[in-house]
């Protein structure tokens, strides 16, 4: 197939140069037929030899030329098929040029559709975007008033327990100053009720200290002068703040 080829390629270079050179053998042929030619000589019938030579001169001739008509014929051949090949090359190149032109342009208007729906889908992201920072920011105000007042409560939380920490400080000083106190008025009620016990004692002795009146109410005076200042201040301490403070 290759040899094929290269002798194709061949007969196709020979006959495009016989081409290129018919102009030239044309003219050449016009000069040659412009030419005065001489007299052709008779040829006696009896000079055989010199008639074989022009004869085989001239069959030599027409094989020439029947060979340059072959191959020019070859040529024409060989150019008629190449500019059929040409036009059916044309034909396929032109018929798949309007394929790929459709092909481009189905891809450019899917790719425009696709871009607006790209685009839409960004403007729709965007948007949304737009909205979660929104949102963003009010969730963080929010977030910050939260803390605020979470902070408020938790100082408002820290005083209420500083001051009921402070009232059960002062609960308890009470309970302690209470229970002292009643700690005190026990020791005092017992020292009054000694000293009531004591008083009524000392009343007693002074009844039993008094003696019966003999010769009358000089000696009852006398006892009763001598029992006088110890019930006057029995009875100034039970009047006293401090007998007071017992009961």
């Amino acid at each position: 197939a290759h040899g094929a080829g290269a002798s194709d390629a061949e007969a196709i270079a020979a006959a495009r140069a016989l081409l290129q050179r018919q102009p030239e053998l044309q003219a050449r042929a016009a000069r040659l037929a412009a030419k005065q030619v001489p007299a052709i000589e008779r040829v006696p019938f009896d000079d055989l030899p010199r008639e074989a030579a022009a004869r085989a001169a001239r069959l030599q001739r027409a094989e020439e030329l029947e060979s340059l008509v072959r191959v020019k014929d070859s040529m024409l051949w060989s150019a008629l098929q190449e500019g059929r090949a040409q036009e059916a090359s044309a034909s396929a190149f032109a018929d798949e040029t309007a394929a790929a032109r459709a092909h481009a342009e189905a891809l450019r208007a899917g790719a425009e559709t696709e871009l607006s729906r790209w685009e839409e889908v960004a403007d729709a992201y965007a948007a949304q975007a737009r909205r979660d920072e929104a949102e963003l920011h009010a969730a963080r105000a929010e977030a910050q008033a939260a803390r605020r007042e979470a902070a408020a409560q938790e100082r408002s939380a820290i005083e209420h327990a500083a001051a009921a920490a402070a009232a059960v400080a002062e609960q308890h000083a009470a309970r302690s100053e209470a229970a002292r106190a009643r700690a005190v008025a026990e020791q005092l009620s017992a020292h009054n009720q000694a000293l009531v016990a004591h008083a009524e004692q000392l009343r007693a002795q002074l009844s039993m200290l008094v003696p019966l009146p003999l010769d009358g109410a000089p000696r009852e005076a006398g006892a009763v002068a001598t029992a006088q200042p110890r019930v006057a201040a029995a009875t100034a301490w039970r009047q006293s703040p401090a007998s007071a403070s017992l009961d």
